[in-house]
């Protein structure tokens, strides 16, 4: 809980403040109904910024649901990655082969999701 302080201010001091704060709520995208009723807005990827060595700035963050083509995608962005592997799923096994059928991987790579981190690592990707 936040608690101002306003003794010994001016009365022009507090209403300065209070003017602030309602102008900063009413312009921030927090305070306004998100897609989903989300409490957060869409991020998208902004613009690297002159000198950046890492992709912090960037999101290629996507919204995958099932099938064939999200596991070969997720398979693809894995031997592609050059910095960092963040996977955040409800569940993510080991030993799930990401590639079943079709065509095969690159290198005749290891389709195991294991098989794939543990060459990223190899790769020098966190």
């Amino acid at each position: 809980l936040l608690e101002l302080d306003f003794r010994g201010a001016g009365q022009d001091s507090v209403q300065s403040w209070c003017n602030a704060i309602t102008l900063t709520a009413q312009l921030s995208p927090r305070t306004r109904e998100q897609r989903f009723g989300s409490f957060a807005p869409i991020r998208y990827p902004a613009e690297p910024k002159h000198g950046d060595r890492h992709m912090l700035r960037r999101s290629f963050a996507r919204f995958l649901v099932g099938g064939k083509a999200t596991f070969k995608m997720i398979a693809d962005s894995i031997l592609l990655a050059k910095h960092e592997i963040f996977v955040l799923g409800f569940w993510v096994a080991p030993h799930l082969s990401l590639i079943r059928e079709g065509k095969a991987l690159p290198n005749r790579a290891d389709p195991r999701l294991s098989a794939l981190l543990r060459g990223a690592a190899d790769r020098g990707v966190r």
